[in-house]
């Protein structure tokens, strides 16, 4: 009896001992993946990644899957990478921030489809997961709502659990004051901005524009640039304004904001300026010419 209880003692050592190592393996080989695409050997990558996306190593594989679904989004492979992600996602329970990524990815997959619904349902599997304490997936929840459903209730609302999660945190105001400009509630456009200005006293009108027009909501980012040029006397919201206008198709009024950003004394300006110049020049003479009859 003992004997019998001692050899399945050592044979379930032994399992044990062969799961580890076999584990322990995966996680070099996946360790080995991400130092060749580091090293820019791609189809290394991703042929050991393939294997350990099917490999027993369970949170490996979601890692593997995860990756590989990134990587065949960004090479615009969307049906791969929508089949890694559901690999990805099996497990129902998987908190983990690769589960996370991998429905992200599904979320924009879906966009790309335009199937909206099963783009909203991908944003709830997230908030489920994640028991609705993610501020970063709250927030994609609160921009779903507003771009996609319309619904500026709701998207103030996933914005308000997110600032709360990470009150220190600019963006999730930042989010809070688009939806109010949208509504055009200027009591809490007011607010919000003191808000701001409490969690950093550096926050002024042009980094609230620039913080627009890199989300491209531009026609904020000309209120706070318009709003920094009358109220703060700033120069230099000139010239990035000018700059804006310009990458628009609005060159004539982006050029006069240059200038007089120039005239001003922003140094800036006048690389920007040179720049343009020598970029109109090349377009005019790459421009074919017509002939006249």
């Amino acid at each position: 009896m003992i004997k019998t209880m001692r050899a399945k003692v050592i044979l379930m050592l032994g399992i044990l001992t062969l799961s580890t190592a076999m584990f322990a393996d995966t996680k070099a080989d996946y360790d080995q993946a991400i130092q060749y695409s580091q090293e820019n050997k791609i189809e290394e990558a991703v042929k050991m990644l393939q294997t350990i996306a099917t490999s027993k190593d369970k949170e490996y594989s979601v890692k593997a899957n995860y990756k590989l679904s990134s990587y065949y989004l960004a090479t615009k492979d969307n049906a791969k990478a929508k089949t890694y992600s559901l690999a990805a996602i099996k497990d129902k329970n998987n908190s983990s921030s690769d589960a996370i990524g991998a429905l992200y990815n599904l979320v924009n997959i879906s966009m790309l489809e335009k199937d909206n619904k099963a783009a909203e349902n991908y944003v709830l599997d997230m908030k489920k997961r994640t028991a609705g304490k993610d501020p970063m997936v709250l927030e994609l929840s609160g921009r779903f709502n507003q771009e996609v459903k319309k619904d500026l209730v709701m998207a103030e609302s996933e914005y308000k659990k997110a600032a709360a999660l990470a009150p220190k945190i600019l963006r999730y105001q930042a989010d809070l004051l688009e939806v109010y400009e949208l509504k055009k509630d200027e009591a809490m456009i007011a607010k919000t901005i003191s808000a701001m200005k409490v969690i950093n006293q550096q926050v002024t009108s042009q980094e609230i524009a620039k913080y627009f027009e890199a989300r491209q909501g531009f026609e904020l980012a000309n209120k706070y640039f318009i709003k920094s040029i009358v109220e703060d006397k700033s120069d230099s919201s000139k010239l990035l304004l000018g700059v804006m206008y310009y990458n628009l198709g609005k060159k004539d009024e982006g050029k006069q904001l240059i200038t007089e950003a120039q005239k001003a004394g922003i140094k800036e300006a006048d690389q920007v300026l040179a720049d343009i110049k020598k970029q109109e020049a090349a377009t005019t003479q790459t421009t074919p010419k017509t002939n006249k009859k």
